[in-house]
């Protein structure tokens, strides 16, 4: 009977199986060719498709940091902010390795990318003074030498409220600081300070100028930075007289 008929059906089953990997572009959220101490720059993932929780990426061989998603994205944008003041990698180049797989489970294989920007969280260290006024020794009164402050990079002045100044001894008994002043070199590794002798000075290079240990570079608020932003150190490491 019809009551009695077993019943059947025939269903068709398409499986669809997806094999391609994920690609990936990256992106700092730093303008600036250099990113210094005091930066905290956002790092962007952005994947082709959507990504199962969670993709870690590598900052220069510091090891895997996990990236957070960004809302509304379709778990296809993440991102991880890199704080430079903690920053213990490599300076030079910035190398992003990113690790993840997509909702199929195909990883994302493309390796590493070196990103355009240059990592350079190092101060410009004050090395040494020297004197450009190797043919004369001893200076009368009213006439000028110079002292030269030398860096082991190039740095960049922005004047404050005066010319910066830099503390030397002009006479031991009694004890006398006199201010050379700034004349040129912002821009160098090399910045050249001007004195004018001055009654009371016993001034020569080779006995009596002399420079005492962190004696420092009075900016009168103004800045002394290397090209990527990081302040210069404007303290000498030794005493003595310019070399």
């Amino acid at each position: 009977t019809a009551e009695n008929r077993p019943l059947s059906s025939n269903v068709s089953l398409t499986l669809i199986t997806e094999t391609t990997p994920p690609t990936v572009t990256h992106a700092l959220s730093q303008l600036d060719p250099y990113l210094n101490a005091t930066d905290v720059v956002t790092y962007t993932a952005t994947f082709s498709e959507p990504m199962s929780a969670t993709p870690t990426v590598d900052i220069n061989g510091q090891g895997y940091e996990t990236l957070s998603p960004v809302a509304g994205s379709n778990d296809e944008i993440w991102t991880y902010y890199i704080d430079m003041s903690t920053y213990t990698g490599p300076q030079g180049a910035l190398t992003c390795t990113v690790s993840g797989t997509d909702k199929f489970g195909n990883a994302y294989a493309a390796g590493s990318e070196t990103l355009s920007v240059t990592v350079d969280t190092i101060s410009p260290n004050l090395v040494k003074a020297t004197s450009s006024n190797t043919a004369t020794t001893t200076y009368a009164l009213g006439e000028t030498f110079d002292v030269i402050l030398e860096y082991d990079e190039a740095v960049y002045l922005t004047l404050g409220s005066a010319s910066p100044t830099f503390s030397i001894i002009t006479r031991f008994t009694p004890q006398t600081f006199k201010d050379i002043t700034y004349v040129s070199g912002s821009g160098t590794t090399s910045l050249t300070f001007e004195y004018t002798v001055e009654a009371g000075d016993l001034v020569n290079l080779s006995d009596n100028v002399y420079m005492e240990y962190n004696q420092n570079l009075n900016l009168y608020s103004g800045s002394l930075l290397d090209v990527a932003g990081n302040t210069a150190r404007t303290a000498l490491t030794t005493s003595g007289t310019p070399t």
